[in-house]
């Protein structure tokens, strides 16, 4: 210590200065660290026991996942048999569906498996994408040079029909391209949107699946829109297969599965998002 008085220095605490007699100035205590104590997480429980968790298990469990493997697996045979061909997107949806069906019977939730039929989902919306751009450019294309066209054709090739001008056959082939072109941009319109708002929900709930896995919340999205979408899409698909069986009955057969798959997903859906929708967990204090 040091007498801030006279400046004598002791090797020992005083009270005052053996010299001078001022009071020696009071050495502050070392302020010891302090730890808080670790927090318990709000939910304690082992992810396996988790409501999220042990709900998406029930929901890959269920027969009914087994049963659209089955029918995808089925068209997908046919198909091959029948000569069609392989449609890959459907191929990979249905092994990656397997995979997680095989794995939740041992009481796992493959998060991967789920992500990879969120991917395929994915594909197939961005194929729909450029399918329906590629369609509403082509009519685009046909309507202009068809029309644009007709009106270059020299009168003296167009030959009379039945006491019709040349030129009103002119203007008729200018018409029929426009209109022939407008029905193609039609399609292609018509394909994108049920791309945005059938496969661009269907890939955000597939999505939505393993992100609740990830987050453990209950995130489902797109439940309502997703079972009416893949019922719409089943009956429709019945309704083709139907017509296409007097041409090729394998044929028809592939695609009766494939609408089967679809109702049957729609069904499960419907099962487990909506009749009763989940709860949220409670979480502890």
């Amino acid at each position: 210590m040091k007498c801030t008085s006279c400046g004598y220095e002791s090797p020992v605490e005083l009270a005052t200065c053996p010299q001078c007699g001022a009071a020696m100035p009071t050495v502050e205590p070392t302020a010891q660290p302090t730890y808080a104590p670790p927090t318990e997480p709000m939910y304690a429980q082992p992810v396996a026991a988790h409501p999220v968790y042990a709900f998406l298990l029930n929901f890959v469990q269920d027969k009914l996942f087994m049963i659209i493997a089955i029918l995808t697996t089925a068209a997908t045979a046919v198909q091959l048999i029948a000569g069609d061909g392989i449609n890959l997107i459907a191929l990979l949806v249905t092994i990656f569906m397997w995979l997680a069906y095989s794995k939740a019977q041992k009481g796992e939730l493959d998060r991967n498996n789920l992500r990879h039929v969120s991917g395929t989902v994915y594909a197939m919306y961005i194929i729909f994408n450029v399918a329906a751009i590629m369609l509403i450019v082509s009519g685009a294309l046909i309507a202009l040079t068809i029309g644009l066209a007709a009106g270059s054709i020299p009168t003296d090739l167009l030959m009379d029909i039945d006491e019709v001008p040349a030129a009103m056959l002119e203007w008729l082939l200018g018409a029929g391209g426009i209109v022939v072109g407008a029905i193609v941009a039609l399609m292609g319109g018509a394909m994108l949107l049920i791309s945005l708002f059938c496969y661009k929900r269907l890939h955000r709930f597939a999505k939505s699946l393993y992100e609740s896995i990830d987050t453990l919340q209950f995130a489902f999205v797109h439940q309502q829109s997703v079972y009416g979408w893949l019922l719409a899409i089943g009956i429709i698909d019945a309704i083709s297969a139907a017509g296409a069986m007097a041409d090729d009955l394998l044929s028809g057969v592939a695609a009766g599965c494939t609408a089967a798959a679809y109702i049957v997903s729609a069904v499960l859906v419907k099962k487990h998002f909506l009749d009763p929708q989940p709860q949220q967990p409670q979480q502890p204090m």
